[in-house]
């Protein structure tokens, strides 16, 4: 059985093999591309917590410098 995958090529690759694993035949069609923005230096908001909902999320905030 074939499934579609449509998440950017790097998180893609990262289910591939393990699909396999399970029988199926993935076949990778990413609808988008990630691409973070720089965010000023002086951008500093205040807020008690950040609620992040993919891993492109925790990578933009990590190439913005904003977390560890």
């Amino acid at each position: 059985m074939s499934i579609w995958i449509t998440r950017p090529e790097a998180d893609a690759a990262r289910l591939v093999d393990g699909l396999r694993e399970l029988g199926l035949e993935p076949v990778v069609a990413p609808l988008f591309e990630a691409h973070f923005l720089a965010v000023p230096q002086r951008f500093e908001p205040k807020v008690d917590a950040v609620v992040v909902t993919s891993r492109n999320g925790i990578r933009a905030l990590a190439s913005a410098g904003r977390v560890a």
